[in-house]
């Protein structure tokens, strides 16, 4: 009896009748020499498709679904023909095609594989594939510009198709090689489970000096059956950055991600988060504002990490018994670690925060979200005069809204997967936002609230996972509380808040009038200093919250109750203070994205002009104010410390202040923090003073004659 010839491989996954239809063909071709045909099942079910399959068709059952690469492999390795024919079952071959392969490799030694021409497709095999080729290729530029230079020169789009020609690639869904070449070259690359295998096989023929060709008298089909995998695109992606990570190695892969992974929403999201970085970039160091709180922290990151000494908790409070937790101190010390205590340092990098904050937001929303809503939404975080202006002041602010995208994404794990271990790190994400920020606890009754109205059947169950996890992260409070022995921290907290919940019950004590002025200029700043268009925009959002809270899904539900309890707990606290907003941003960029696509929806034209007047709007309203100075930047300050420091020649010097928020205990915190990084500390002990005030409107006559230096906004006096 004669050789096997050929063997032909079909690997097999999804309906059973196509593998049987693709059988059923290859019987009626009628070849002209011995052949066996292979068929590898990777389906992952049970089937009883060997039962269904002629018995002279060797049937193969892998313990796992080995992928195309690994099945194609797997029946290669059980062959017995001189030659493989790997075959698509959705391929469907005209009569002769096979012999004329196995003719052509027969008469030419020194071809290695060769493939059939494929008559339902505009280009069979192509050149090898390089990045430059891919992105002209395969990436969205294809989309728009298919006839580019570079992709019809990469399909040999101007090929003579009349005779046989050569190739750096053969199509993956049917070609025929010898088996000796195939094993000699290494195979398919099985780290890539589907797509991407021919261009890397063929890249190892090339390296080995033989040739692949295409035969145009040799004919196919491929009608390209889908549902044959369950993650196509996921597979496509992960295979084409492995191919590149190996050819050409971890930058190419990245510029080809760069276009190859873009869709219209990922160039929009590009430009967004562009947009985002220049309005956080522009002018940044010549308009901080380096004074207050922001300096306070900055001084207490520098203690920490000169003296080592670690901070349970930060800065006062604006209620007098409490503490802000120490999160953000130990933030900023890393920063001035690696930037030699430089505070723009830790400006520049706060502000490509807030930017990664929005990307979070995406990525984060997206998942549950129409992509339009959540571009908007974007957009609003992007733009937001508040948010622009909060992100540039190397403040806690832009890490408070971190923690809360943290807290967001496990709690919308835990409501769409209701994995309990979620909550855990829910509550625990939001313990480290408390310490950011204790305005943060507003949403503890709100997570609590709303495991009581949505899953009551393990509510007690969900609560201890949520609360312990919030516990756990909030311990530096419990050990400052027990060092003091005053638990003023914890148990304080939570006697002050529950006053304040109780509140809601007592109508004499709310002050919703007194603070509507400073709620109206809040949401000013956030979106239009224009009373009416505030009042339309919380009423819409109130609307919309309410809306979704009976008629949207379990996480429009959390949503919307996070944004109502929010505002309702402002109203009860007394304060729109701008430390508390972030934790509006998500709620409020989730419902500008919904109201913006109902405009959108019920008129594209009004919707979108809206859209794009307030892009211009808050657009010109940042740029106007980083244009104008207002009041006395980081860098004049840094000047003045320079020369202070010279004029002292390492004397001692106590140091005195007057000037805005000299009243506050951290009023002077920027000129100690300046003086002591340009190199002399000043000493509260020492009786040789230097006088610095930034405001004479404050002084007392009885200092003025001792100014003796005058920077403009800045004047400095030295007293013995």
């Amino acid at each position: 009896m004669s050789k096997v010839k050929l063997s032909i491989i079909l690997v097999h996954y999804g309906d059973d009748s196509v593998i049987q239809d693709s059988i059923s063909r290859i019987f009626e071709l009628k070849i002209n020499f011995r052949f066996e045909l292979i068929v590898v099942d990777n389906n992952e079910k049970k089937s009883s498709l060997k039962e269904q399959i002629p018995k002279n068709v060797v049937y193969i059952k892998p313990p796992k679904n080995l992928g195309y690469g690994g099945g194609n492999n797997l029946g290669a390795r059980n062959a017995k023909g001189e030659y493989l024919l790997i075959l698509n079952p959705d391929v469907f071959l005209y009569p002769f095609a096979i012999d004329k392969l196995i003719e052509f490799l027969d008469k030419n030694k020194n071809v290695a594989a060769v493939s059939p021409i494929l008559t339902n497709e505009k280009h069979t095999g192509t050149k090898e594939l390089t990045p430059v080729r891919a992105i002209f290729a395969h990436s969205f530029i294809h989309k728009y510009f298919p006839k580019n230079f570079v992709a019809q020169d990469y399909k040999l789009a101007n090929i003579n198709k009349n005779y046989p020609y050569e190739v750096d690639t053969l199509p993956g869904c049917v070609f025929m090689i010898r088996k000796s070449v195939f094993f000699e070259v290494g195979a398919f690359d099985e780290n890539m489970f589907l797509y991407y295998e021919e261009s890397d096989l063929g890249r190892r023929i090339k390296a080995f000096h033989y040739l692949m060709f295409v035969l145009p008298y040799a004919k196919a089909q491929h009608k390209q059956i889908k549902g044959q995998s369950k993650n196509l695109l996921i597979e496509n992606i992960k295979s084409r950055r492995y191919y590149f990570l190996k050819h050409y190695g971890y930058f190419w892969m990245l510029f080809v991600e760069m276009f190859c992974g873009f869709s219209k929403w990922h160039f929009l999201l590009f430009l967004i988060l562009i947009l985002a970085l220049c309005l956080r970039l522009v002018r940044l160091p010549e308009t901080f504002n380096f004074a207050g709180d922001v300096s306070w922290y900055f001084l207490e990151a520098k203690n920490m990490l000169v003296y080592q000494k670690f901070p349970l908790v930060g800065i006062e409070s604006s209620v007098p018994i409490l503490s802000q937790g120490a999160v953000w101190t130990w933030i900023l010390a890393l920063f001035l670690y690696f930037g030699d205590f430089n505070p723009i340092y830790a400006l520049y990098l706060t502000a490509i925060w807030g930017v990664a904050n929005i990307l979070l937001f995406w990525l984060l929303l997206t998942r549950y979200f129409n992509k339009a809503q959540i571009a908007i939404g974007s957009l609003f975080l992007a733009v937001s005069p508040f948010i622009v202006e909060n992100d540039r002041s190397a403040f806690v602010n832009t890490a408070f809204f971190a923690f809360l995208l943290l807290f967001s994404f496990f709690v919308f794990k835990f409501i769409k997967h209701e994995r309990i271990r979620s909550l855990f790190w829910a509550g625990f994400s939001l313990g480290i936002a408390f310490q950011v920020e204790l305005a943060a606890f507003l949403l503890f009754p709100v997570v609590i609230f709303y495991l009581f109205l949505f899953f009551k059947l393990k509510f007690l169950k969900n609560c201890l996972y949520f609360i312990s996890g919030f516990f756990v992260s909030i311990i530096p409070f419990f050990i400052y509380d027990y060092q003091r022995g005053v638990f003023i921290q914890t148990v304080g907290f939570g006697v002050w808040f529950l006053s304040k919940f109780l509140d809601l019950f007592n109508f004499n004590q709310l002050t919703v009038f007194s603070i509507n002025n400073q709620a109206i200029s809040v949401f000013g700043r956030i979106f239009v200093d224009n009373f009416m268009f505030v009042l339309a925009f919380l009423f819409s959002c109130i609307l919309i919250a309410i809306y979704c809270l009976f008629y949207g899904d379990k996480i429009k539900k959390f949503i919307a109750l996070w944004f109502c309890l929010g505002i309702l707990g402002f109203f009860v606290r007394g304060s729109f203070s701008d430390a508390y907003m972030p934790i509006l941003y998500l709620p409020i960029a989730f419902l500008v994205g919904d109201l913006g696509v109902k405009i959108v929806l019920k008129n594209k034209i009004l919707g979108i002009s809206l859209i794009f007047l307030y892009l211009i709007l808050s657009f010109f309203k940042s740029l106007h104010k980083f244009s104008v100075e207002n009041s006395t930047s980081f860098l004049d300050r840094e000047k003045v410390a320079q020369v202070i420091v010279e004029d002292l020649n390492d004397k001692n010097y106590k140091l005195l202040y007057i000037g805005p928020n000299s009243q506050f205990k951290s009023g002077d915190s920027q000129w100690r923090y300046l003086l002591w990084t340009k190199g002399n500390k000043p000493d509260d002990d020492a009786k040789f003073k230097v006088l610095i005030t930034e405001s004479l409107d404050n002084l007392p006559d009885f200092y003025h004659y001792e100014l003796t230096r005058d920077f403009g906004g800045i004047k400095v006096g030295y007293l013995q």
